[in-house]
């Protein structure tokens, strides 16, 4: 087995990342409320065929996604908004020599 286990803690990132760390590998992500509105653009360190869920924080300012994102492969193209306690998760596709794209497997 790989991934967060249901005991474990999700993995914090920053406040303001515009990016998310997957150094730890699969599982969750939680964001933090952000200073200024922050819009994720990208995935790090991940692995081909990784799954990555992401919490919101909420907050005056939570991180977003937008389907126009070029790493991001959003269901039905729909924006989406880091708000408390929401999730969005999705597959790791390795698409070029170190470059991956991101496909939406599911989001509340």
């Amino acid at each position: 087995y790989s991934g967060t286990f249901t005991f474990d803690t999700a993995n914090t990132i920053a406040a303001d990342a515009t990016a998310v760390d997957v150094v730890n590998g699969s599982g969750e992500y939680q964001l933090t409320d952000n200073a200024l509105a922050t819009a994720l653009t990208d995935i790090t360190n991940a692995s081909h065929g990784g799954v990555y869920t992401l919490i919101g924080s909420g907050g005056t300012n939570p991180a977003t996604i937008a389907a126009s994102a070029a790493v991001f492969n959003l269901k039905d193209g729909v924006d989406w908004q880091g708000l408390a306690g929401s999730r969005i998760t999705f597959k790791a596709y390795k698409n070029g020599a170190s470059s991956y794209i991101f496909n939406e497997l599911s989001r509340s």
